[in-house]
């Protein structure tokens, strides 16, 4: 990927939390004690590419999503828009980036005022952003309305009268209502049946390709991640352990993480039943407080003496990119090439 095709990027991010503090932490004075949630994230999003990151609960996806969204301010390392560090993104330049950056969130209804109707949401959104003058508003309301396929009698209702896939086409449609140029969609169809799933995934997919924009899905499903990516990233405790086209990675997965991850996803062919390969639930185990050298090393089961020293995201082959000593290494180029 070319530098002007990037349009968003990761560099070196880090994110931590702290939590409560205990009696017995007051009472010796210890500090509050954190969990680092992302440790030196490296990713590159081009203009209308389809960039999945994948991986289990917990595993620092949706916080990576806030940082490259700014809703997080990163700890340490960078995120560029355009080359721009949202960190020194002030008044103007702000909005307009959360302008062309939008997100859409796991569950709809908390991101939805609920005493609004949709005509209010989107003509809020319309007329905030300038996108329309108040005469364009109502043919505006309504071209957004046909892009997610919901009709027009859908303006005049509440969140409250709409099923939980019409309210994520009316998030969709807010979304869409400021002309982003990328969409973070985060786990935007976990909550949803499965039938309603594909339908709100075709539609993003046909969005994608009829209005060229760029989304970064954020995932746990691998077969919604193999069937609308053109990258992904695999996540571990914090950090991207692989990183490659969807068709190579999931026809030859490199890092031993993903190995596994792939290969407890549900099948219907009795030959590989999950208990036929106990091995795969192996990164469900608890994790040690403070882990040293490669993070999925506790579970791995190729582990050797090398895996006491941390391994960075190094390119392994071309177009792929793996945190693993025991995979073969032929550069040491960073993944902000891109694809």
């Amino acid at each position: 990927m070319s530098e002007t095709g990037t349009l968003l990027r990761a560099e070196g991010v880090s994110k931590q939390f702290g939590r409560r503090r205990s009696l017995l932490d007051v009472a010796r004075g210890r500090a509050p004690p954190v969990t680092q949630a992302l440790l030196g994230v490296n990713l590159a999003v081009a203009a209308g590419e389809a960039f999945s990151i994948v991986g289990e609960s917990g595993s620092g996806k949706s916080t990576l999503a806030r940082c490259l969204t700014a809703l997080h301010a990163c700890d340490g390392g960078r995120v560029l828009y355009r080359g721009r560090d949202l960190a020194g993104l002030r008044g103007a330049e702000r909005r307009a980036f959360h302008r062309k950056v939008q997100m859409v969130f796991q569950n709809p209804l908390s991101a939805l005022n609920p005493r609004m109707t949709v005509a209010q949401t989107l003509g809020e959104a319309l007329r905030v952003h300038r996108i329309c003058d108040a005469a364009g508003v109502p043919a505006e309301m309504a071209r957004l309305l046909d892009l997610v396929r919901l009709p027009r009698a859908a303006l005049h209702r509440r969140p409250h009268q709409f099923s939980g896939g019409q309210l994520q086409r009316i998030a969709l449609a807010r979304a869409l209502s400021v002309r982003p140029e990328i969409i973070v969609a985060d786990e935007v169809v976990s909550a949803l049946d499965v039938s309603v799933q594909a339908q709100i995934v075709n539609l993003l997919i046909t969005l994608q390709a009829r209005l060229g924009l760029a989304i970064v899905f954020i995932a746990h499903d691998l077969r919604l991640v193999r069937h609308v990516s053109h990258r992904v990233a695999v996540m571990y405790r914090g950090t991207l352990v692989e990183m490659a086209t969807a068709e190579a990675l999931f026809a030859e997965p490199l890092h031993p993480y993903t190995r596994l991850l792939i290969g407890s996803a549900p099948t219907l062919d009795p030959r590989h039943r999950l208990g036929q390969e106990p091995h795969v639930a192996a990164a469900a185990k608890p994790i040690p407080s403070e882990p040293s050298g490669c993070v999925f090393r506790q579970h791995c089961p190729r582990v050797q003496p090398c895996c006491a020293e941390a391994p960075s995201l190094r390119l392994v082959a071309p177009g792929r990119f793996a945190a693993c000593h025991l995979v073969d290494q032929t550069s040491q180029e960073t993944p902000h090439a891109g694809r």
